[in-house]
């Protein structure tokens, strides 16, 4: 099992991968390991992705199940990308946006072409973490260390120029 800590977040992830084929040639294959990534995205939402390489000579269809078993509908919270990286080369990603402890679960991800089917299944674990809030205080250098900073510099800039004039 692979833990990683992310954010606020601890993530963990088990992959389980099958396959199953009608015909041997042509039969979709993976590419690389699948994994599980996070990121942020431009609205600092944080988004859990769940990444699929793998080759297919004729064209795939992608389909993901959630944990329940039921198939997943794109909607705000959860999109579907395929991603055609090159030659007979695919990436499919499951995003999860604003991922929480109820997203927990085993996802299942079908890739099928005429020749046959594989399958991964990934399991996201998600702990919630207790969001420790900065101490409040009226003293803005505290509130704002880059700006404190700025401030503490911007003051011996003006008394080098005070020096060098003679003025106090």
């Amino acid at each position: 099992m692979l833990s990683c800590l992310v954010s606020l977040f601890q993530l963990r992830f088990n992959v389980d991968l099958s396959c199953c084929c009608a015909h041997r040639d042509g039969v979709p294959t993976f590419t690389r390991q699948p994994q599980i990534l996070i990121k942020d995205a431009k609205s600092n939402e944080p988004i859990a992705v769940l990444d699929i390489g793998f080759q297919s000579v004729f064209h795939p269809t992608v389909k993901w199940n959630s944990p329940k078993g039921e198939l997943i509908n794109e909607d705000d919270h959860m999109k579907i990308d395929l991603i055609h990286d090159g030659k007979n080369t695919f990436t499919s990603q499951l995003q999860i946006k604003n991922y929480l402890a109820k997203d927990n679960g085993k996802y299942t991800c079908l890739i099928k072409n005429q020749s046959g089917l594989i399958a991964v299944e990934m399991t996201l674990e998600i702990e919630e973490c207790i969001k420790m809030e900065p101490k409040k205080t009226n003293d803005a250098k505290c509130e704002e260390p880059e700006k404190a900073a700025d401030v503490k510099k911007s003051e011996k800039h003006e008394e080098k120029k005070a020096d060098k004039t003679g003025e106090v």
